[in-house]
């Protein structure tokens, strides 16, 4: 009963996710792709920057729920492994991106630090997500690129913030945008790390 609990309260949310990430991408990430001129106006000199951070973030963003789905049935290992590479080289150009952004970001100090340290995040997991593989350490392999991808939904719980920031009016608009910065990343990891290890104590009872 508990096992069947637990696995319906993972899918919910999970389906929540799914559903949350399409309506954020489509509502903040689409207007970039298709090169509209009013959401790129707020990057006038980092066009190029804007545009190829949201193209490369997109592919881990959308692919992750497949590739953790894939990763914990066993399916299609080979299209795993390809998608897989795909999106840590995905990750590898948006983080690289992404810190310059940070770098020269229109907005308060502290919106800054939290973007890139978010940056920093998303390479660390992802990097040890690859050693693991590597090693055939399979589990631990999965338990980081799960973290990843919790870093990788940044793009979307930023936002989330912001608007709950916006409807509860605390705070100034800079004061908002600083704490949404570093909430977004930081907040999933800690349900991430509560997620994990729920998960092994169940793997560990009998």
């Amino acid at each position: 009963m508990a096992l069947s609990l637990n696995r319906f309260v993972t899918w919910f949310f999970l389906a929540v996710g799914i559903l949350a990430t399409a309506y954020v991408f489509s509502a903040s990430a689409v207007p970039y792709l298709i090169f509209n001129e009013e959401a790129l106006a707020k990057f006038d000199g980092r066009r190029a920057w804007i545009v190829v951070h949201v193209f490369t973030a997109s592919i881990p963003l959308l692919a992750g729920p497949f590739q953790i789905w894939m990763g914990i049935k066993g399916k299609w290992p080979a299209f795993h492994r390809r998608l897989g590479i795909t999106s840590m080289v995905s990750i590898a150009i948006s983080a690289s991106t992404a810190f310059y952004l940070a770098i020269n970001i229109d907005g308060p100090l502290g919106e800054a630090a939290g973007l890139f340290g978010a940056g920093v995040l998303w390479v660390f997991t992802t990097s040890m997500g690859y050693i693991f593989v590597r090693r055939h350490q399979y589990s631990k392999h999965m338990d980081w690129m799960i973290r990843s991808y919790a870093v990788t939904l940044a793009f979307v719980t930023f936002r989330v913030f912001i608007m709950i920031g916006k409807a509860i009016k605390v705070g100034t608009f800079d004061e908002r945008l600083t704490v949404a910065a570093w909430s977004s990343w930081i907040v999933p990891l800690l349900i991430t790390e509560v997620l994990i290890m729920q998960r092994k104590r169940m793997n560990q009872q009998p």
